[in-house]
């Protein structure tokens, strides 16, 4: 039906037309011609199904292959975790106790550093901080001092 011929319709006809083209789209088996369901021939829809049925089974082994090497590069429950930390057994490198920015980095660690170091893993270790915070007695603000 063409567009003018719609506009002279009254609103429950225009709705009846609706309906009546939507159902057609939905199934139509006109002559002799196959049936038509969503605007497709039952071959179209077999098609369709069969590329996804493949697409779809192609996946699915993608995914089980996946699987499978994941699984079979895992360690035994009895063997451990596979990784394992390059500091989880070296805590100096986590943990700098010493005041001072690369007072860690020093090669002759003396018993200074050693002994703050047992004493913050004792829970002993006192925090104090960098600097202290003065004020400027002249102009009144504030200046960091080293301790």
């Amino acid at each position: 039906m063409k567009r003018e011929e719609k506009a002279k319709l009254s609103k429950r006809e225009q709705f009846a037309q609706l309906r009546s083209d939507f159902t057609t789209f939905l199934y139509n088996k006109e002559g002799d011609e196959p049936a038509v369901v969503m605007g497709r021939t039952a071959l179209s829809w077999g098609k369709i199904g069969l590329f996804f049925l493949v697409y779809y089974a192609c996946l699915a082994a993608f995914f089980a292959a996946i699987f499978a090497i994941a699984f079979s590069t895992m360690p035994e429950i009895e063997d451990g975790p596979k990784y394992t930390s390059f500091i989880s057994d070296k805590p100096l490198l986590l943990v700098y106790p010493e005041n001072g920015i690369g007072s860690w980095k020093r090669e002759d660690i003396d018993r200074s550093i050693k002994t703050k170091y047992e004493n913050f893993l004792d829970g002993r270790y006192n925090f104090t901080p960098l600097f202290i915070v003065k004020k400027n007695c002249s102009s009144g603000h504030k200046i960091m001092v080293d301790q």
